[in-house]
């Protein structure tokens, strides 16, 4: 089971309590930075590692259930111009605010994830490529009619969207292929 630390006999009480306690807190230091690995600290989102990890299982179960898996790429494509005017703290608040923007348009079962600068991935399970089209489109009305004052100005974000399925693969694609396909579709999409 592995172990710790040795206490050597005799041992007083102060000791199996101090010793305990380092091993509590040992524990809650390495809980914390298993979900800082797999999680955003500004989003509370899924980071890029915990988004390939559930989406290997994800696709995984949409090759052995014989269901379509969709994934959507989103991206807010001016976070660069309003870092520059205004700051990376209003940036930052822009983003969480998207993200609580796009997870409101997702079902329970929908997984979503922040990259870091905008970026955004949703994993769509039994979500065909139209519905996904469709998802993309709606989400990406509701983020470009957001407007943040910022004093006398108002700051509105265009979000650039991309995405790919497994219906359209006559081969069981791995999530990482599916993904990166997804990525280029997206910066295709941003090139325009």
């Amino acid at each position: 089971m592995g172990y710790t630390r040795f206490i050597s006999k005799p041992f007083s009480a102060l000791d199996i309590i101090s010793r305990a306690g380092s091993y509590t807190k040992l524990n809650q230091k390495i809980t914390t930075l298993e979900q800082n690995v797999t999680y955003d600290t500004l989003t509370g989102l899924v980071n890029r590692r915990g988004l390939h990890e559930l989406g290997d299982k994800a696709i995984s179960g949409s090759h052995r259930h014989q269901f379509a898996l969709s994934i959507l790429a989103l991206q807010i494509d001016n976070t660069d111009e309003v870092q520059s005017k205004y700051g990376k703290s209003i940036v930052e608040q822009i983003i969480v605010s998207v993200a609580d923007n796009i997870r409101k348009s997702l079902r329970t079962e929908d997984v979503l994830a922040h990259f870091g600068s905008g970026q955004f991935v949703a994993l769509l399970p039994m979500t065909n490529a139209f519905k996904s089209h469709i998802l993309a489109l709606r989400i990406q009305k509701t983020i470009n009619n957001l407007a943040f004052e910022m004093g006398d100005d108002t700051i509105r974000i265009n979000l650039a969207a991309g995405l790919n399925s497994t219906e359209g693969y006559n081969y069981q694609i791995t999530f990482l292929e599916l993904s990166l396909q997804t990525e280029k579709t997206l910066q295709e999409y941003l090139q325009e």
